[in-house]
């Protein structure tokens, strides 16, 4: 007589052969999909979007049902369909294993230096992290696809409910300046010297060297212009307004002031570089040494720094009246720029310009050194070889991330938090990046963290050696091998010698350890480790399938037909 709940219609209709040839079919489907999802989106984009999918669990559960609901449809079997069940329920250990090994199986990497032990490995999914006040949960996170993402998470932390979200994902991205409130004035710029150009940034009450000029970027108002000429002056005091010395190439240049005498006997426009036969031309770092002769020739030197004016150095054993002098060597080949009211900029320079035209390159306007001049964005400035353009003007410029062309720059993803109270704010985290990603929340800080997931094990490794062989005439490795030692207290393993390398792999604690990669000065190793609760399942399937299939095909011979086979 049949079981009672064979004759249920939910049952009847989970184990209908025509539900089980659609769950293979879509099955099918969903693998070759995943297939070319794989070439376009990478291993992470099938990931996401077929094997680690909720739909793709749920069919591979609702086949493990119809197939056991088969199974159970036909009881009872006879000896003659043995193999046919074994097949029939190897399958079902496959589909089982591999829910096993997806929710309680794990991979990551492990690094560990020479003469060091590490007790952890981190995991190769990524997880998104929130903590507060000690407590901390992570939930997994695969980002394959740029733009919008749908990850929105519950995250339980003491008695406090946390709902985060992330907004947008980039693979690379860069902070770049854009009009915002609270911000500062600012100016992009593009310099052209001797055939190259560079471009950068320079805000308010900033200075910054530029080629032959100091580029002034003024709060309040353009400075006055003081004599110097293209190389600068030594300011010396006297009883009324400073005199100045001009400087020129063509040295010693002197001067008698009171009582004493000032000899210029050196000039470097760069002082790190002033070794070389050929004096680099551009005043990256000007210095002159200065000889100063006294009244009764007592003789002492100095030198001075036109862009570190506190900072002298003078020659040992000199008066200390000379050592105290304070002689000042002004550079003044400066361009000062104000940003006016109306968004126009206003600038002054200490040596004469020429406004020119971008497209022909000819002077269209000079600009005698003091006067004061206005300039606009995309306007050419020149002062002999060097030509300075102001870009973009910001008068309140904030920076502001945004996806990047850039390969070189990190990953990034938009997260917002919202606590039990309603509250919510944004962060920008990058991947693994380093250092407390906080975000205030009302009274409570919160911590993010987006990247690996730290695992600890039960047990640890110490590195003795790490050994890199190369192919002969070359640095191209041709194997490379750990020689570690395990300890765990638990098992009683006390620095047990193992050699991992290719194909021989350390297996402890449901863990193997794979030889994976090494830090680029070849003094640590990085171990790839790998725990998958659902293989044992899985083997024995394949030996359960293997019997099964032998079975069916030598039924005949093993129960001929006939014959009682009950």
């Amino acid at each position: 007589m049949s079981p009672a709940f064979k004759r249920f219609p939910l049952f009847r209709f989970l184990a209908s052969l025509k539900i089980t040839l659609l769950l293979f079919l879509v099955f099918a489907v969903s693998i070759a999909a995943a297939t070319f999802l794989e070439g376009s989106y990478g291993l992470e984009g099938a990931r996401g979007m077929v094997y680690d999918a909720l739909w793709f669990e749920i069919l591979l559960a609702a086949l493990t049902i119809n197939l056991v609901a088969l199974l159970l449809l036909r009881m009872p079997y006879r000896r003659r369909q043995t193999g046919f069940v074994m097949v029939h329920i190897a399958v079902i250990l496959i589909l089982l294993s591999a829910g096993i090994t997806r929710f309680f199986g794990y991979e990551g990497n492990m690094p560990i230096r020479e003469g060091q032990s590490t007790d952890y490995l981190y995991s190769r999914l990524q997880y998104i992290g929130l903590s507060n006040d000690g407590a901390s949960e992570y939930k997994p996170i695969n980002l394959y696809r740029p733009g919008k993402q749908s990850f929105r998470k519950s995250y339980q932390l003491g008695e406090e409910r946390y709902r985060v979200s992330v907004r947008e994902y980039w693979p690379h991205y860069e902070e770049t300046l854009q009009e915002g409130e609270g911000g500062v004035s600012a100016l992009n710029y593009a310099t052209f010297t001797q055939g190259s150009m560079k471009q950068g940034t320079i805000f308010v009450g900033d200075t910054q060297s530029l080629g032959s000029l100091q580029v002034h970027f003024v709060k309040d108002a353009l400075p006055a212009v003081k004599g110097g000429g293209n190389y600068g002056s030594l300011e010396i005091p006297s009883e009324g307004d400073p005199v100045s010395l001009l400087l020129t190439p063509n040295l010693p240049l002197e001067k008698k002031v009171g009582d004493r005498i000032f000899r210029i006997l050196e000039f470097h426009p760069d002082y790190a570089r002033r070794d070389m036969v050929h004096a680099p031309e551009e005043m990256k770092n000007p210095m002159i040494r200065v000889e100063v002769e006294g009244p009764e020739g007592v003789l002492g030197e100095r030198i001075l720094f036109a862009f570190f004016p506190d900072f002298g150095m003078g020659h040992a054993g000199q008066s200390e009246e000379l050592a105290q002098l304070p002689l000042r060597y002004r550079y003044e080949n400066g361009l000062a720029l104000l940003l006016k009211a109306d968004g126009s900029l206003e600038a002054r320079a200490s040596v004469d310009m020429e406004k020119v035209d971008m497209e022909t390159g000819e002077a269209k306007e000079t600009l005698t050194a003091g006067t004061t001049f206005s300039v606009g964005e995309k306007e050419v400035l020149r002062a002999g070889d060097f030509s300075f353009v102001p870009v973009e003007i910001y008068e309140s410029a904030i920076w502001v991330p945004g996806p990047s062309e850039n390969e070189k720059k990190p990953a990034g993803v938009w997260v917002e938090v919202r606590n039990p109270e309603g509250e919510s704010g944004k962060i920008l985290l990058t991947q693994g990046g380093r250092g407390a990603n906080r975000l205030t929340l009302g009274d409570e800080t919160l911590s993010l963290h987006w990247g690996s997931r730290k695992i600890q094990l039960d047990y640890s490794l110490y590195l003795d050696d790490f050994q890199l062989l190369t192919y002969p005439g070359s640095n191209n490795p041709a194997s490379y091998e750990s020689h570690v030692r395990l300890f765990d207290e638990e098992a009683g393993i006390d620095g047990q010698e193992f050699r991992i390398y290719m194909n021989h792999p350390l297996s402890h604690r449901g863990n193997k350890h794979f030889q994976s990669s090494y830090d680029p000065d070849r003094k640590g190793t990085v171990l790839s480790v790998n725990h998958d609760p659902g293989k044992w399942p899985t083997y024995i399937s394949y030996i359960l399938i293997t019997l099964g299939f032998i079975l069916v095909l030598a039924k005949n011979w093993i129960w001929p037909v006939g014959k009682a086979s009950s």
